[in-house]
């Protein structure tokens, strides 16, 4: 397992950085809109009246689920209070400030979204287990995270990074946490950039650094520039980082009744 996610430096970062993060989230954009375009062609008469989204950054999912759902009743969460300023504005809406692993959620939730989040979760299993709790019967979780090939090359040469699950992992967890799966669609989608220093600007605009504490010396960053390049550079010489998203739509079992 890799370390305890420090929830306070990831949302120092992610806060510092939310006024360039769409420029760079290329990937988390468009997982979003898969997410939300998924939602309306796979979930058939699907109208949500109780609504929550965990993690809402700078409202990538968020526009397009308000839109989706404009009449719903939404709760929004993030770690850090500078997300608020992301959210449309609506009827009706809530924020919760805080780490939703640890936060009180509230219950009975028609759908539960989140995406580009679930990478950061010290308990990944308790924490799907929980949200299954708090959805309402026949209530949808919608999971937009990253699955095995994720950032592999940023693995291969380091060895350090989020550990990611595959397809089948992320199945199994959804059906522990009694949750039947109902939709699943996993890409591989590869960013290119001129040169290492390109590439490592949209890890740090991103928040992708968050997960590798280690400070480099120039020495070590120029040997790392050097091995990423001798291994994955194109024939071109442009540089590959590729993201491995996954999208999966759960549902609760109506007869399943509230424990928590």
């Amino acid at each position: 397992m890799h370390p305890r996610q420090n929830k306070q430096r990831i949302a120092m970062s992610f806060a510092r950085h939310f006024c360039e993060y769409d420029t760079h989230a290329h990937v988390q954009m468009n997982m979003a809109q898969r997410l939300a375009k998924a939602l309306l062609t796979e979930v058939s008469r699907f109208s949500p009246m109780r609504a929550m989204e965990i993690g809402v950054g700078t409202g990538l999912l968020t526009r397009e689920l308000i839109r989706l759902y404009p009449e719903a009743q939404w709760w929004f969460n993030d770690l850090t209070q500078a997300a608020m300023a992301y959210i449309p504005e609506t009827p009706s809406s809530v924020f919760l400030s805080g780490d939703a692993e640890e936060i009180d959620l509230p219950m009975e939730m028609d759908l539960i979204a989140t995406s580009a989040v679930l990478q950061w979760m010290n308990d990944l299993p308790r924490f799907v287990s929980r949200m299954a709790q708090n959805l309402a019967p026949e209530g949808i979780l919608a999971v937009g995270a990253f699955a095995r090939h994720n950032l592999h090359e940023l693995g291969q040469i380091t060895g350090t990074g989020l550990r990611y699950l595959d397809a089948q992992a992320w199945a199994d967890l959804l059906c522990s946490a009694n949750l039947q799966l109902v939709y699943m669609h996993d890409w591989e989608e590869t960013l290119y950039f001129s040169d290492m220093r390109a590439l490592l600007g949209h890890m740090h605009s991103t928040g992708v650094n968050v997960a590798s504490p280690t400070l480099l010396s120039r020495g070590e960053l120029r040997a790392l520039c050097e091995v990423y390049r001798d291994h994955f550079a194109d024939h071109s010489g442009r540089l590959p980082l590729t993201y491995h998203p996954i999208i999966l739509f759960a549902r609760r079992s109506a007869r399943q009744g509230n424990t928590a």
